[in-house]
């Protein structure tokens, strides 16, 4: 369903077909969006929140420069149309593959989802390294570093 509005853009590449088409391409972007974060929340820890926004934003923006490379190269190449028809193909191909996945058809609703519980931490261990520290220790007291320098 998410490469339906990019279908017409096989058939036509003029300005009207592509802004329409977009239009109703981005229209769904926000719904998905949405709806991934707000089932990663509910389901992840409050104390891996960050951690798990950081990795997943890391790994979707990760790929964002490689877009207009790969695109620009299957214009030159193929021209526009083809190009469109690579992308629907290819959408369509990643929907498909992903929505046999037994784990993302079973995500339950969202009035079903369970709230992940609050993880305690581990305790921290002593450093087997020396030179480190722990991090919540307060720093020694240094003194003055130019009084220090004969300065």
């Amino acid at each position: 369903m998410c490469c339906l509005p990019l279908v017409p853009l096989t058939l036509s590449s003029g300005p009207a077909v592509a802004c329409v088409c977009t239009f109703f391409f981005l229209l769904l972007n926000p719904v998905g969006n949405a709806g991934i974060g707000s089932y990663r929340m509910a389901v992840t820890p409050d104390h891996l929140q960050g951690r798990v926004s950081s990795a997943s934003q890391f790994a979707s923006m990760s790929v964002m420069p490689l877009s207009p490379i790969l695109g620009g190269w299957l214009l030159e190449r193929l021209g526009g149309q083809s190009t469109m028809s690579i992308l629907v193909a290819c959408t369509a191909l990643l929907a498909l593959v992903l929505s046999s996945s037994r784990s993302i058809r079973s995500v339950p609703k969202p009035s079903e989802w369970v709230r992940a519980q609050e993880q305690p931490q581990a305790p921290a261990r002593p450093s087997d390294r020396s030179g480190t520290r722990d991090l919540r220790e307060p720093l020694p007291d240094l003194g003055d570093p130019l009084r220090q320098l004969g300065r």
